[in-house]
């Protein structure tokens, strides 16, 4: 009589076993995820898998398909398909990474097999795309009068917080690293083409130039006189705030004001500028212009 009956033709059944390795490492089906590093956009880098049978039959892996977000930045070659793995062997394959734009880039790799246990086996790809910055706004010239604010601002997108260099012409403006430049008042010196270099990850952009004009008001004399002590004559004169002007004498009208010589100079103040000519008592007749800038 037999009072139990153990089946154990289970024992004796064969399975493929599939593991998968990088660099020698063993990866885990649906867990693990393979590093590609920080690689420029357009640029490749190719990692080397190795797929290993530890079982008791052969593994046939029949397919490997990249889905996800970025699948199309990860492409399998080195492996011909459907391939065989005897018991203890192993086939290479290779995965090529060419991030096709800046910032964090996912897939997911699938490899279609026998194993009963892990089929698919799935692995991450993850890499991250090195990219320029994007400029998504650009600074806009300006006109202005002398003497008042002018203001440029540069928007961009990057993976990581950009840092800013604002240039005028072909020199770089010292402490203007901001996404906005502001010039409290304008003037002669500040006449021209501003840039900005947007730069993350050691990548850089440079912004379209932008062009501040400057337009100057005519000064304007509002009061002159000999002085009472007869030590020279005097001019008041008003102009904008900030803009440079020059006081220009000449004993003869008919002279172009090139030749005319300049006898004094200065920067327009919140008041009235007086300049006053000591020598004018030495002259028989003397006319006088404010140039400005």
């Amino acid at each position: 009589d037999v009072a139990t009956v153990n089946n154990l033709s289970d024992m004796f059944l064969t399975q493929p076993t599939i593991g998968v390795l990088q660099s020698g490492v063993i990866l885990t089906n649906g867990a693990s995820a393979a590093s590609f590093g920080t690689v420029n956009v357009g640029v490749s880098v190719t990692n080397t898998f190795t797929v290993t049978n530890s079982g008791s039959a052969t593994l046939i892996v029949s397919n490997m398909v990249v889905t996800g977000a970025n699948a199309g930045d990860f492409t399998v070659s080195g492996i011909t398909l459907p391939a065989s793995v005897i018991v203890d062997g192993s086939v290479t394959f290779k995965i090529i990474f060419s991030p096709t734009g800046g910032c964090t880039r996912t897939a997911t790799l699938q490899i279609t097999n026998n194993d009963t246990n892990r089929n698919p086996f799935t692995l991450a790809l993850a890499g991250v795309g090195a990219a320029a910055p994007v400029i998504t706004s650009q600074p806009v010239s300006v006109t202005n009068y002398a003497g008042t604010s002018a203001n440029f601002s540069v928007s961009a997108t990057a993976c990581t917080p950009p840092s800013y260099q604002w240039y005028l012409g072909t020199n770089s403006l010292a402490g203007e690293t901001n996404s906005t430049l502001s010039i409290a008042s304008v003037g002669p010196a500040n006449v021209g083409d501003y840039l900005a270099t947007v730069t993350t990850g050691g990548l850089s952009t440079n912004s379209n130039p932008a062009t501040l004009t400057v337009i100057y008001q005519a000064p304007q004399i509002v009061g002159e006189q000999i002085l009472p002590d007869m030590s020279g004559f005097e001019l008041t004169f008003s102009g904008p705030t900030n803009q440079t002007y020059q006081v220009l004498a000449s004993d003869d009208l008919t002279v172009p004001q090139s030749a005319w010589t300049v006898v004094g100079d200065g920067i327009f103040g919140n008041t009235n500028a007086i300049f006053t000519d000591t020598s004018a008592t030495n002259q028989a007749g003397r006319f006088y212009t404010i140039k400005s800038p």
